[in-house]
């Protein structure tokens, strides 16, 4: 028998979605066109589920794509723990990447 984490019964494009309904219920109006420079950026397997990013980036970036939203999944019953959360107040489309 294996010591590998059992891999849970939702899919990486199940968890997705519930990150994205986790953000739009702490941000039900986002800035216009936000999701024109905003997307899913990673999702990383943990034995409760996945951790999921939410990507933006700044055209002043060295870096490239940063997360300003990450949650876990549960990957057994989606419940839903917000890791990461920042906020939108100074969101300026003409700092950031079109991701269109």
């Amino acid at each position: 028998m294996s010591n590998r984490p059992r891999k849970p019964p939702m899919d990486e494009l199940t968890a997705i979605a519930f990150a994205h309904e986790a953000f739009e219920k702490r941000h039900p109006t986002p800035p216009d066109d936000f999701w024109k420079y905003a997307t899913s950026g990673g999702v990383a397997r943990t034995p409760e589920g996945y951790v999921v990013g939410l990507v933006w980036q700044r055209k002043s970036s060295t870096t490239g794509a940063e997360r300003f939203f990450e949650v876990l999944v549960n990957g057994w019953n989606a419940q839903t723990t917000v890791l990461l959360d920042l906020p939108l107040d100074d969101f300026r489309p003409e700092d950031f990447e079109l991701y269109e």
